[in-house]
C-alpha cells in the first residue's frame, strides 16, 4: 500500500512539474528571430559538418589506439608500456622534432623613409594572436626563439619584458612552426592580416617560404603532474 502511494504522489508531481513547464514556456518571450540568409545558413552548416567529421576522426583514432595497446599488452606488456610513455613524451613536447614548415621573423618596421617610433619588443597580446593565426593554418608545432610551446607555456609580460615561457624576447625574434602542409600554412599566413596588425605596432613580420627541413627543439617547461599518485605493483584492493 504504501509503495503505491508513493508512485502516486510521484504521478501527481510529474504531471504538474509538466504543466508548470508548458505554462512558462506559453509566457516567456519569443525568441529572436533568425535574419541568416541562405548562404550563411549553408556556410555554418559546412562548418558544422566538418567539425563533427574532425571529431569522428580523432575519436576513430583515439579508439584505434586503445585496441592496439590492449592488444600489445596481452602479448608484451612492459613493450606496450615503453611505446606509451614515448609517444606521451612526444606529445608533450618532450622531445625535438622535424619537419617541413616556415619561418618567421619579427623586426623593427624599417621601410624605407619610415620616421617613426622604433619598436624595442613584441607585446604579449600580438604574440599570442600570432600563435592564433599558426593553428588556424594548421601548425602542428611551434617555437619562439627557440622556445617550444605546450599547452602549458605561458606567454606574458614581466616588468615590461615580454616572455615565453621563460625566456625573454629581444627582437629580431623568431618563429619557427612545423605543419603536415606547409604550403597550406604558408598561403594562409600571406594572405592574413596579421602582418598589419604587427604594422600597427611599429614590427615587421616577414615570412619565409616553405623549407623542406626544420628542427623544433624539446620543451624547457617543467611538467607539473596533479591528481596523481604512485601504487605499489600486485597491492591488494581494500
Amino acid at each position: 500500500m504504501e509503495r503505491k502511494r508513493q508512485l502516486y504522489f510521484a504521478g501527481i508531481a510529474g504531471v504538474f512539474g509538466l504543466m508548470l513547464a508548458v505554462g512558462m514556456r506559453t509566457t516567456l518571450p519569443s525568441e529572436e528571430r533568425d535574419t541568416r540568409d541562405i548562404w550563411e545558413l549553408r556556410a555554418d552548416l559546412t562548418k558544422e559538418q566538418k567539425l563533427e567529421q574532425q571529431l569522428l576522426e580523432e575519436l576513430e583514432r583515439y579508439e584505434a589506439k586503445l585496441r592496439h595497446y590492449r592488444r600489445e599488452e596481452q602479448e608484451d606488456g612492459e613493450a606496450a608500456l615503453e611505446e606509451t610513455v614515448a609517444e606521451l613524451r612526444e606529445e608533450a613536447g618532450l622531445t625535438e622534432v622535424k619537419g617541413r614548415g616556415v619561418v618567421l621573423t619579427i623586426a623593427p618596421f624599417a621601410a624605407g623613409g619610415y620616421v617613426g617610433p622604433v619598436a624595442q619588443t613584441v607585446s604579449p597580446e600580438l604574440l599570442q594572436r600570432l600563435v592564433n593565426e599558426l593553428n588556424k593554418y594548421g601548425a602542428k608545432e611551434i617555437a619562439i626563439s627557440g622556445e617550444r610551446l605546450t599547452n602549458q607555456t605561458a606567454i606574458r609580460d614581466v616588468n615590461g619584458v615580454t616572455k615565453v615561457g621563460r625566456r625573454p624576447l629581444q627582437l629580431p625574434v623568431e618563429v619557427k612552426a612545423i605543419a603536415d602542409d606547409a604550403d597550406k600554412l604558408y598561403s594562409g599566413l600571406t594572405v592574413s592580416p596579421i602582418r598589419d596588425d604587427f604594422i600597427v605596432e611599429n614590427l615587421e613580420l616577414s615570412i619565409s617560404k616553405p623549407k623542406p627541413m626544420i628542427a623544433i627543439p624539446p620543451s624547457t617547461e617543467r611538467l607539473e603532474v596533479k591528481y596523481m599518485e604512485t601504487t605499489i605493483a600486485g597491492k591488494e584492493e581494500k
